[in-house]
């Protein structure tokens, strides 16, 4: 953690424009698809408030843009083609949680999604444990709130 927070502590200008772009990427399918809250709002579901959700998912993305940055960092000196592939598929999974929930109202898919990218992060957090330990703390958050997410989507699904 000292690791991390150093880390942190020596980022350069240039350094939190990349993150910042690395946040962008995370936030696209968010600004692309929106939520329809409409929809969710008629689900039958626990009340979850949606403040939550945006709270969640700003917390997750500022340690994904953090946690891809470092490992770009360290891709300059060790490759591992594993690490990225999960990366990348976790990416494209959960980016597609919006349009298949939110627009295509798909309950059953949305479940799907959700445990994929919990899946998919669990391996990404695997693989990143094998190249820098200390990163993986990034990833806490997303790990907890993709496990809980799961949860919901299963009892949207059911009840529904």
């Amino acid at each position: 953690m000292k690791e991390l927070v150093n880390y942190i502590k020596n980022l350069t200008f240039k350094d939190v424009l990349l993150m910042i772009g690395i946040l962008i990427l995370y936030f696209l399918p968010y600004l692309i698809f929106g939520v329809d809250l409409e929809f969710y709002n008629s689900l039958i579901k626990i009340n979850v408030p949606p403040f939550v959700f945006m709270v969640a998912w700003t917390i997750i993305y500022l340690c994904m843009a953090l946690f891809v940055f470092w490992h770009l960092q360290i891709a300059k000196e060790e490759k591992n083609k594993t690490f990225w592939i999960y990366l990348v598929v976790n990416y494209l999974i959960e980016s597609s949680y919006l349009p298949v929930f939110f627009v295509g109202h798909n309950l059953f898919l949305g479940f799907v999604v959700c445990i994929l990218t919990f899946v998919t992060i669990v391996l990404v957090a695997i693989e990143a444990f094998a190249i820098k330990k200390e990163s993986v703390f990034l990833l806490i958050p997303y790990i907890l709130w993709s496990a809980f997410a799961s949860v919901l989507a299963m009892l949207i699904y059911i009840w529904n």
